[in-house]
């Protein structure tokens, strides 16, 4: 049992949202950007915004008491970090217009803050799995963008799934949900963002 503890831990710790954002981001703006410094310049700021900038609110929200753990286990800790977390990303697709980053990188990044949106007003009540909902809701994005040889990628949700669980952080229900919920809020999100607000 306490090895199997450590293996979720790991398992939560490589494929949190944060990290998992960084890989999409890659993954994404390696197939759409043409110049090689447009590269680097977009992804340095979808790493600082969908990554970096997440994590350092939890930590200073930590710092200042207001959660107790780096994971925000508490379901009633979590809505401040969750607004922080959408100030960031919509700060990152703005920073994203400014140096003309390709559309689908600015979906993906409005896309980030769509979701937690819907996570933040199911959180008031319920706690719903927000690592799931940080692999299905990008990897739903990929899938939309670059096709369905993406859809591997899903795959991840089986180990984050079962880590969430055997850390006793959600029920079965909840690691469900937060897979579920975020495929159909994001092919929605990618649609509706790319024809009507980035089309263009």
């Amino acid at each position: 049992m306490r090895g199997s503890e450590g293996l979720a831990k790991a398992i939560e710790a490589i494929l949190s949202a944060p990290a998992y954002a960084a890989f999409c981001f890659f993954l994404l703006l390696s197939y759409r950007c043409q110049d090689r410094c447009d590269l680097f310049t977009s992804l340095l700021l979808s790493v600082v915004f969908a990554s970096v900038m997440p994590v350092l609110v939890i930590l200073a929200c930590l710092r200042a008491g207001l959660v107790g753990d780096i994971c925000v286990s508490r379901r009633e800790e979590r809505s401040l970090p969750f607004m922080g977390a959408i100030s960031s990303y919509m700060a990152g697709a703005y920073s994203l217009v400014l140096t003309k980053a390709p559309k689908e990188a600015l979906g993906l990044m409005t896309c980030y803050a769509f979701i937690t949106a819907i996570m933040l007003a199911i959180n008031l009540s319920w706690k719903i799995s927000i690592h799931a909902a940080g692999i299905s809701g990008p990897t739903t994005c990929l899938v939309y963008v670059l096709g369905p040889q993406m859809a591997w990628l899903y795959l991840l949700l089986l180990p984050v799934c079962w880590s969430r669980v055997r850390l006793d952080q959600h029920d079965v229900k909840q690691v469900l949900a937060g897979s579920l919920l975020p495929i159909p809020a994001s092919w929605f999100w990618m649609y509706f963002s790319l024809t009507f607000i980035f089309g263009s």
